[in-house]
């Protein structure tokens, strides 16, 4: 370990002084681009000079090579096939993208300024990066047009010194479309030169080998895996070069340089298969779009008898631009969404179009996206990404040869959010082939990454537990689970029962497609995040009964106290078998700690789940409702079980409701064995009703009562025209709110609330709000920070701090009588409806909202308890009725 830790802080110094630029030129912001950057263009130097003295002389543009002769560097001809190897595959090409040819014929020169192909790529970008209503584009967007049209070597540094040339008076704050056309023409002028310094600067002089020419890829920002390299120096007939057969020695010059480059670009740096999985996704979109009316038959081939999957017609339609995000999220995965979202916020004319192209229901005046774009953009996307895996890479390459410890790479995977046993690590090497407990290079690593997130950190039984467990709760088979499924689920996979808004905010972090429900990837992401939780917890707790000792283990003689730390009842049979697993030593390590923390978990799940969930309070509440209605007897009948199910709220006013509720006696009875019940304990028929047969036949009516619940908020959201986002964003202020109103009530702030001035913010109202509603503060969206204050309040407000039993009855009561203990009074409603900067006008709004709530709840309006349900009618009806003024600044 000490070791080690002296390799890494050698290796930090090092790189800090690689990024400080001791090993690259000054001044540069790439290796190769000197200190006075428009020199370069203006007066050339070196070969630059060399260059010039031979195109003065010989009157063409040809470039000269170092012995005075001009060079054959176009390993492709004019139809872009191979001069070295194979010809090249016009599959290989991106449709709408550069040729390898047309890239070799601008570094040599050939012709007269940019070709029509690229001024046709130039106007598009031109479009896409415009400012708002005018055919101008930024000076600070120059970088990312000429990236997003794969000129990889541009820098600050070289996009300033061209500016300089194609404006000597001074850099105008913006440029029009024919000086943007200027100013790509002279930087393609210019590219040739820097990709020589590039080369010149990585050794290229000596020889370009493999090596050094990965270091000048990731030099330019761009970070290729081997085999989109392997695959672009076969088309440029360089395999013996560049190729991963290659032997080691001499290198290829910067004409092989120039021809792979060219390679490379034509595929946007993607290998083949990258691009075929592009291709599918693309295709199913456009197929897709065009079932939904968005594009034209004709564009896809439907008509005469043209076929609607030929490849060439699906890459030549343009989809509407708000479908990029769509695309680019289903090619690189949910993790790359942050990205994506900064990616599309480059384009700075695009927000207000899209948005009323989108209300129209059409692209509007909003440039499509093509299928080459796309590819761009998940170059671009890539190389952002890779960028980040290379720097941690890195650090973690201890012996400089390429390559990562493998004790080094849980350590990296830590860092991104996926906290794995070396054993988890090892399988997922094994299911891609590679050998496990071995080093990694960094393709391998990029690869064992992209599984990991492909599976959330999951391996195969792990998923496959998962995988019945979501059927399980999934009972329509849906493939998605609601609100009330998760709920229960959680009771059963870790035997408690969560609040309504933890779950809401997890559902909140995972939901990325906006529907409300949770699908089984995002269900994967969840148990995840959950996951990391825990063992957070279990680190911060090993840690502390690690202190001090020698070696990094917890002690056996500490091993209850720290599992108890964690909630879990400790067993000792579990605690005796490791031991005698390791009679060597008095210690175990971090991932044994985590291994026999899950199985006391298990164990005492399965505790719970024969309590069907419940809370230790609750038990006792049912036990006493239990033995109220019989008596004291270890068996009800029909009529007792009937009494004591009214105790509760259950509904009974009809033959038909109290036929139903003891008709699953049956059902509960299955349930209880499956849980583990012992069959002696659970009674017979009607008139033989045992505690245990109770308990978990309540369960079943408690989610029936969830159901009944979750169908009552569809129907106020779809006849308030309310879609999922929007009722997502109320759910999120309404549960923001009820949790303000029990903390203030339990630390006495409701008189500071009285006195408050209208329309006051409060930090937790200013991040969370509907678009629609009129403040510039919103509701908190952090539910998770004052669970404590929570359940401290409900003791302060009804005056009974520590009586479990009797708030888990309050809760049991409300739940069977179908009505959400999430509930807001109308008073603390209007405050946090001030506080947003809503409020009546005038005194005879406020007696409308009364009556409003009245209708809604068939409540005295000045005394009603609104749940979300009815807070969403309530809110329809304040837009509907324009109240506070919320229609005219909506």
């Amino acid at each position: 370990q000490r070791q080690r830790q002296a390799l890494r802080a050698r290796k930090s110094r090092r790189l800090g002084e690689q990024r400080a630029g001791v090993f690259a030129p000054s001044g540069a912001a790439h290796p190769g681009l000197g200190q006075d950057q428009a020199a370069v263009v203006a007066e050339p130097h070196g070969r630059a000079a060399r260059r010039a003295d031979a195109q003065g002389a010989s009157g063409t543009a040809r470039p000269a090579a170092d012995d005075g002769q001009v060079p054959d560097v176009g390993h492709y001809d004019a139809q872009g096939r191979g001069g070295r190897g194979e010809a090249a595959d016009p599959r290989d090409q991106v449709p709408g993208g550069a040729t390898a040819a047309e890239i070799l014929a601008r570094h040599r020169r050939d012709g007269d300024g940019l070709s029509p192909e690229e001024q046709v790529r130039v106007l598009r970008a031109g479009r896409r990066f415009r400012l708002s209503e005018v055919q101008e584009v930024r000076t600070e967007s120059l970088l990312d047009i000429l990236s997003h049209l794969g000129y990889l070597a541009a820098s600050g540094g070289s996009v300033k010194a061209v500016m300089k040339v194609v404006f000597p008076d001074g850099s105008p704050s913006t440029l029009s479309f024919s000086e943007l056309m200027q100013f790509v023409e002279v930087y393609g002028e210019r590219e040739r030169d820097e990709l020589q310094e590039i080369f010149d600067s990585c050794g290229g002089e000596h020889g370009l080998t493999r090596e050094k020419l990965m270091r000048a890829m990731r030099h330019m920002g761009s970070y290729p895996s081997g085999v989109a390299i392997n695959q672009a120096a076969e088309a440029a007939g360089l395999a013996d070069v560049f190729g991963d057969s290659a032997a080691d020695g001499a290198g290829g010059s910067f004409d092989d340089f120039l021809a792979l480059f060219a390679a490379y670009r034509a595929t946007e740096g993607q290998s083949l298969e990258e691009l075929h999985a592009v291709r599918q996704v693309w295709e199913a979109t456009v197929q897709a779009a065009y079932k939904a009316g968005r594009i034209r038959a004709h564009a896809v081939g439907h008509e005469e008898g043209g076929a609607a999957d030929s490849p060439t017609a699906l890459v030549a339609v343009e989809l509407p631009f708000f479908q990029l995000e769509e695309v680019l999220m289903e090619v690189c995965g949910k993790h790359a969404k942050d990205d994506i979202d900064e990616l599309l916020q480059k384009f700075p004319s695009l927000q207000s179009k899209l948005d009323r192209a989108m209300q129209q229901g059409s692209s509007g005046p909003v440039q499509g996206t093509t299928f080459h774009e796309v590819c761009i953009c998940v170059r671009r996307l890539r190389d952002v990404r890779r960028a980040r895996l290379w720097d941690d890479f890195e650090f973690a390459d201890l012996d400089d040869d390429g390559r990562c410890p493998f004790e080094e790479v849980a350590n990296l995977l830590r860092n991104l959010g996926y906290t794995l046993s070396a054993a988890s690590i090892s399988e997922f090497l094994m299911d891609m082939g590679e050998l496990p407990a071995t080093p990694l290079d960094f393709d391998t690593y990029v690869r064992l990454l992209d599984l990991v997130q492909e599976h959330e950190g999951f391996v195969q039984d792990e998923r496959e537990e998962f995988k019945a467990m979501f059927a399980k709760f999934d009972g329509a088979g849906t493939g998605e689970l609601s609100l009330a499924m998760i709920l229960d689920m959680f009771r059963y996979v870790y035997g408690y029962t969560l609040r309504e808004d933890e779950i809401d905010k997890m559902m909140r972090e995972v939901d990325t497609d906006q529907s409300g429900t949770m699908c089984f990837s995002e269900f994967l992401t969840m148990m995840r995040s959950y996951r990391e939780n825990e063992l957070k917890r279990a680190k911060a707790v090993f840690v502390v009964h690690t202190y001090g000792r020698r070696g990094g283990g917890i002690a056996f003689a500490s091993l209850p106290a720290a599992l108890g730390a964690l909630n879990h009842s400790p067993r000792g049979d579990l605690i005796r078998r490791l031991q005698g697993q390791r009679p060597e030593t008095d210690t175990i390590s971090f991932d044994d700690f985590v291994e026999i923390a899950d199985q006391c978990r298990a164990a005492n799940v399965e505790e719970l789940r024969k309590q069907a969930s419940f809370t230790r309070d609750e038990i006792e509440c049912i036990r006493s409702r239990f033995h109220q209605a019989g008596c004291g007897s270890s068996a009800l009948s029909r009529g007792q079980y009937l009494w004591m199910l009214l105790s509760f709220g259950v509904r009974m006013d009809t033959m038909d409701e109290r036929i139903r509720a003891v008709g699953q006696l049956e059902k509960a009875r299955a349930a209880a064995l499956e849980a583990g019940v012992d069959a002696s304990l659970l009674g017979e028929g009607d008139n033989q009703i045992t505690l245990n047969c109770a308990i978990h036949h309540l369960r079943l009516i408690l989610r029936l009562r969830e159901a009944e619940r979750d169908a009552k908020e569809d129907l106020a959201a779809t006849e308030a025209r309310f879609d999922a986002a929007e009722r997502k964003e109320f759910r999120q202020i309404f549960l923001q709110w009820i949790q303000e109103h029990r903390a203030a009530a339990s630390a006495g702030e409701e008189a500071a609330e009285r006195e408050a001035a209208p329309g006051e913010g409060s930090p937790t109202a200013a991040r969370h709000r509907r678009s629609s509603l009129p403040s510039s503060t919103e509701a908190a969206a952090d539910t998770g920070a004052a669970a404590g204050a929570v359940a401290e309040a409900e003791d302060a407000v009804e005056g009974e701090a520590g009586d479990g039993p009797r708030r888990a009855a309050r809760r049991l009561e409300a739940a069977f009588r179908g009505q959400s203990y999430e509930v807001l009074p109308l008073r603390p409603l209007f405050k946090r409806l001030s506080k947003t900067g809503l409020q009546p006008r005038h005194a005879q709004q406020r007696m409308d909202v009364v009556h409003a709530v009245r209708a809604l709840v068939g409540e005295d309006g000045t005394h009603a308890h609104v749940d979300f349900s009815d807070f969403l009618r309530l809110m329809r009806w304040m837009i509907d009725a324009n109240f506070g003024g919320v229609g005219n600044m909506a």
